[in-house]
């Protein structure tokens, strides 16, 4: 309505057609409970849906389906007019892409009742540490990833390097890289570090203690943080941890009031730019934990150093779970689907098609179309121009090499049959000035009325009355007047 326009030489009639209660699910959306896929975890697929109609449903089968095989299956109760939230257990059996559909049984609507959904399983997540002045610290490091120090973890790939010693051409191949108390990080590996974020993937800054900031000031520029050693060395407790972000929120429902936080004696002073998150403050409000976006990547940076002597953040129990999260989030994790009507541009997460190389996306039905790719800021999307394409999975291929999966899912909005009653509508008309508008009220007679718009108003009952009305006055006249 916002889009109408009056037009005084063209009358507009709205004609209001009463909806019949019926009973209508939808499946309104899915996401994952954890944001990394990994074979052999036990994955959490949470769906949500609404009952449209006003019956209470009960034992209703809500199936999981991947690559053809159903993987999970629950039954889920919901009362009328109410939405509910349903999870479907099941285990990654194997690495790479997966497509997958969530569906219900339903009628008499049924387009709602299947939510197709795209992910990538990895094998394990890859983190290099890039250490060798602090063997303390870069120990309590290598215990988050491994076990027993030396048995590796199966859900993290885990290398460590000396900074005498970096290869680089391995950096572009990580999901998480460590830097540890480096006493400078060289233009060198800038650079490296860099290509490695524009990749997607995600940089750790640990300070050295006792060390220059000056030699960090390349690196911190790229997440536009500046820093500079503060002198004071007088014992502080971080004081807050940021709930609001996702980073920490969903590892901690709440905080205890009287929480025993880390503490630090050496630090320094970061000043970060507007857009940065403070994920961890000190009781003085300056920054202890910081993340920004830069290109594909993430780059978060400490405060404080992890040597002994700096503080006790390594002996305390949140850095187990940060370094963890920070491998966790390391990569980013593209949509479960996208919905036809808003698919215009598809976002190809950590993907730089070369532009000698055509892209293909290829769906059900044999579908197999040449969308025009563009970079925005850095990043590569497919446009689709409104191509009209079903719902399903989808591929993003080149020379025949699937490189990302897609799912494309028609609109949720559309499962949504209540209309507005007349009363508002007419309201609406009126208070947005709509002249040449208005609303036909509805009655038993609809049809008769929509007939005669259609066929115009019909007049000849009033010719045959004005007829014999003018018959009738000549009779009386003759009668009376002779």
């Amino acid at each position: 309505m916002a889009s109408w326009t009056s037009d005084s030489t063209v009358e507009h009639i709205l004609v209001p057609v009463p909806t019949q209660s019926s009973v209508n699910l939808s499946i309104d959306s899915a996401w994952f409970q954890s944001p990394v896929r990994r074979v052999g975890q036990r994955e959490s697929l949470t769906v949500r849906i609404s009952n449209r109609g006003e019956q209470e449903l009960v034992n209703v089968p809500l199936r999981l389906t991947v690559n053809g095989e159903q993987r999970a299956m629950t039954t889920f109760s919901i009362a009328g007019g109410t939405t509910i939230d349903s999870t479907l257990h099941f285990i990654s059996a194997s690495t790479g892409d997966q497509w997958g559909v969530v569906e219900l049984d339903d009628a008499p609507v049924r387009f709602d009742d299947r939510l197709y959904i795209a992910y990538r399983v990895q094998e394990a997540i890859r983190v290099l540490l890039i250490g060798g002045a602090d063997a303390t610290s870069d120990a309590d490091i290598e215990r988050v990833f491994t076990t027993e120090g030396a048995t590796a973890d199966s859900t993290h790939r885990f290398r460590k390097m000396d900074l005498r010693a970096v290869d680089r051409s391995l950096l572009s191949g990580q999901d998480l890289i460590v830097l540890n108390a480096l006493p400078e990080v060289s233009s060198g590996l800038v650079q490296d570090l860099t290509d490695a974020l524009k990749g997607g993937a995600s940089v750790v800054v640990f300070p050295p203690s006792n060390g220059n900031a000056m030699g960090y000031r390349e690196i911190l520029g790229r997440a536009d943080i500046s820093a500079t050693v503060d002198p004071d060395t007088a014992l502080r407790k971080v004081e807050r941890i940021d709930l609001e972000k996702p980073f920490y929120r969903d590892i901690f429902s709440n905080m205890p009031r009287n929480v025993d936080l880390p503490q630090s004696r050496e630090r320094w002073d970061l000043r970060v730019a507007p857009g940065t998150d403070v994920l961890l403050r000190m009781q003085d409000g300056r920054p202890f934990l910081v993340s920004r976006p830069v290109e594909r990547g993430t780059l978060f940076s400490s405060a404080s150093p992890l040597a002994e002597r700096s503080g006790n953040f390594t002996r305390h129990g949140l850095f187990a779970a940060t370094v963890l999260r920070m491998a966790e989030l390391s990569r980013p994790s593209p949509p479960l689907y996208h919905y036809t009507n808003s698919a215009a541009l598809l976002h190809l997460y950590g993907l730089d098609p070369p532009a000698d190389r055509v892209p293909h996306l290829r769906g059900p039905g044999g579908t197999d179309i040449i969308p025009e790719l563009r970079r925005v800021n850095g990043s590569a999307y497919l446009a689709l121009h409104d191509e009209d394409l079903p719902d399903g999975p989808y591929a993003v291929t080149y020379d025949g090499d699937t490189v990302l999966a897609i799912a494309l899912d028609l609109d949720r909005r559309e499962s949504d049959l209540r209309t507005m009653p007349v009363e508002e509508l007419t309201a609406a008309i009126e208070q947005q000035g709509l002249a040449g508008f208005r609303v036909m009220e509805a009655g038993d007679d609809l049809s008769l009325r929509l007939a005669e718009l259609d066929q115009d108003r019909k007049l000849w009952k009033w010719f045959v009355a004005l007829a014999l009305l003018f018959l009738l006055a000549e009779v009386l006249l003759i009668r009376f007047l002779r």
